[in-house]
């Protein structure tokens, strides 16, 4: 577990090229309230880790450029998403592709996995997740 940390919540980010989306858009919300979110979710005891396949130095120039104030994780191999269960098959405008799957997951201070939300409200992501810790 992490240092200091209650509880873990490990969610699936929007990956850093996409300019106009923000990964903490789906966690945190859009707008002049989405730290309020981070903070809510923070507050209950909660670290927030975002992760996608996107490499280091994209995270790091993303996360300074939005000053993000959770981490986010490189898993370029996509060995933990695999591991997850956030990795598989995804269709889009009838192409079926390998990718990262939206889901969040919610583990307990033992390390222990709570919960998975596989059908993550994107516009509403920090509202749905606080209703389930």
């Amino acid at each position: 577990m992490i240092e200091g940390s209650k509880n873990l919540i490990i969610f699936r980010e929007i990956r850093s090229e996409y300019e106009n989306r923000r990964p903490d858009a789906v966690i945190c919300g859009q707008g002049p309230g989405r730290q309020d979110r981070y903070e809510d979710i923070s507050g209950a005891g909660y670290t927030l880790i975002g992760i996608s396949k996107d490499s280091e130095k994209s995270h790091s120039n993303f996360r300074a450029k939005y000053e993000l104030p959770f981490t986010l994780l490189s898993d370029t191999d996509t060995s933990l998403l695999q591991s997850l269960g956030a990795w598989g098959e995804k269709k889009l405008y009838g192409k079926i592709s390998m990718g990262t799957l939206r889901r969040t997951y919610v583990f307990s201070e033992e390390g222990v996995l709570e919960r998975i939300i596989e059908k993550v409200d994107t516009k509403n992501a920090a509202a749905q997740l606080l209703e389930e810790i």
